[in-house]
């Protein structure tokens, strides 16, 4: 931790968005310069941005993500220092696999398989996702010459260079579109998926770098598709997270449905933001601004003051998402299988991208007898269905549920939750993009940018940026003193 000085008592700062990111900048930043003033502005009308938590007729709804993984220990440190340690669950013991969509049929992701780390080889050879001759192209993986071409590949041709084009459009595809809901031929391998690059550059093979780690890469249960037993959630929804970080909020002050008109230079060094509220206008100097929005929102802001990097944020695209939530008996499913969800390859031509069974993947998700359903919709490819109204919407997941799983009836509870532009697109040249835009900053000492539009998406990756972000900005208040 950073000592204060007295040199930095009297400084302001601000930081622009109020989602997870700015409040654990707002966090991060009291404790690095206890004595300075922080103002955190944020656009709507509450904290938490994506994050929030809804109560209905006994069903707890995640209106976005629902859990996070405690891999990195950032979460777990988060929620020791907010008092939510004990309210942390994990995933139900039961049910820790995926399946994945052909035709009208659930079939289950081959035990061990992670996004593209095929653990084992008997299941491989015995899942009907795959035709014979592509489980055998898949295991031929480990035989496959490394790339040694260090630019930037898309998803798509680093997949099926390796494992073959069935393996690609029916496993990998669906199972890593339901985390980046991106375009398989735009999404950087680099910037999204760097660790499996460098698998490959160091092992020659990922089936080969798995082994040569000794790693299983399932659990004794015979979970597939992500490493369930990895994850968390709050037991009472994210939600009561963003709530015990605003109530941690000690020397902030936090102005809502604040519109940002423009962040400039300062006549005396610093940054100048003009915003207006319903009830006041704000023209206030800081000595120092965190952006912990999203890029081309970022990018609007500073228009005036760099048109060039303004044009650089304005390039990392985003792509939206309609969730369609179903609140059912359990009775009016009866070809579902225990599993926590399931994913839909491209190719299959369905509506729906993916399907959560978010009762079974934690508890209290649902009455008793009830199960809590969440259906994807929509993603870069199908950007256009999340403008149609929610009658269509939920038409959509009922004629999928129904072939799929056997829906039968009217829900209990049903809701259409959309997001717009909310989910970054790292395309190949991604990085390359980061480090001009870094360049560009440069050029602008004591103002700092947080996010997921730049170097990975999830809860944890957010709040470490807005640490990091406010670590750097009093690395450089106090290094000016």
């Amino acid at each position: 931790m950073i000592a204060p000085s007295e040199h930095v008592l009297s400084q302001q700062f601000a930081i622009i968005g109020g989602g997870i990111t700015g409040l654990a900048a707002a966090l991060q930043l009291e404790r690095q310069m206890p004595q300075s003033k922080i103002t955190l502005i944020e656009s709507s009308d509450r904290l938490g941005g994506v994050l929030r938590t809804r109560l209905d007729r006994g069903f707890l709804i995640e209106q976005s993500a629902d859990m996070f993984t405690a891999e990195s220990g950032i979460m777990l440190d988060l929620c020791r220092a907010m008092g939510a340690e004990q309210e942390l669950i994990k995933t139900s013991s039961t049910g820790r696999r995926a399946f994945v969509a052909r035709g009208n049929r659930l079939y289950p992701v081959p035990a061990g398989f992670s996004m593209m780390t095929p653990n084992r080889m008997d299941s491989i050879l015995e899942s009907e996702i795959l035709e014979p001759a592509a489980r055998l192209r898949l295991l031929a993986e480990r035989w496959v010459p490394r790339r040694n071409d260090d630019t930037d590949e898309s998803l798509q041709s680093f997949a099926v260079r390796r494992f073959g084009q069935q393996a690609f459009e029916r496993l990998i595809q669906p199972l890593i579109s339901g985390i980046y809901s991106a375009d398989p031929q735009k999404l950087s391998m680099l910037a999204a998926l760097g660790r499996f690059v460098d698998l490959e550059r160091e092992h020659g093979s990922l089936i080969l770098a798995a082994k040569s780690a000794n790693k299983t890469g399932f659990n004794e249960d015979g979970s597939s598709g992500a490493r369930y037993g990895m994850f968390l959630a709050m037991k009472n929804g994210m939600q009561s997270l963003i709530e015990r970080m605003s109530n941690h909020l000690n020397q902030t002050q936090v102005v809502l449905n604040a519109k940002i008109g423009s962040v400039t230079p300062g006549g005396h060094g610093g940054w100048r933001i003009q915003a207006e509220t319903a009830d006041q206008s704000l023209r206030q100097q800081f000595d120092g601004v965190i952006l912990a929005t999203r890029a081309d929102v970022t990018g609007k802001m500073l228009a005036l003051m760099d048109p060039g990097l303004s044009r650089q944020l304005s390039r990392i695209e985003c792509a939206s998402m309609a969730i369609v939530v179903l609140g059912l008996d359990v009775k009016q499913i009866p070809r579902a299988p225990n599993c926590f969800g399931f994913v839909v390859p491209e190719i299959e031509n369905r509506h729906l991208m993916a399907c959560s069974f978010a009762s079974n993947k934690f508890a209290g998700r649902a009455p008793q007898g009830k199960v809590l359903l969440r259906c994807f919709i929509g993603g870069s490819q199908h950007a256009d269905r999340v403008d149609l109204d929610d009658r269509q919407l939920v038409e959509m997941a009922r004629q999928d549920l129904a072939e799929l799983i056997g829906l039968v009836g009217e829900p209990d509870y049903q809701q259409v939750i959309r997001w717009r532009n909310c989910m970054p697109q790292y395309h190949v040249g991604h990085l390359d993009r980061l480090a001009s835009l870094e360049n560009g900053m440069a050029a602008h000492p004591a103002m700092e940018m947080a996010g997921n539009s730049y170097r990975g998406v999830g809860i944890p990756v957010c709040v470490a940026s807005g640490q990091q972000a406010a670590i750097r900005l009093a690395d450089q208040a106090h290094s000016t003193k």
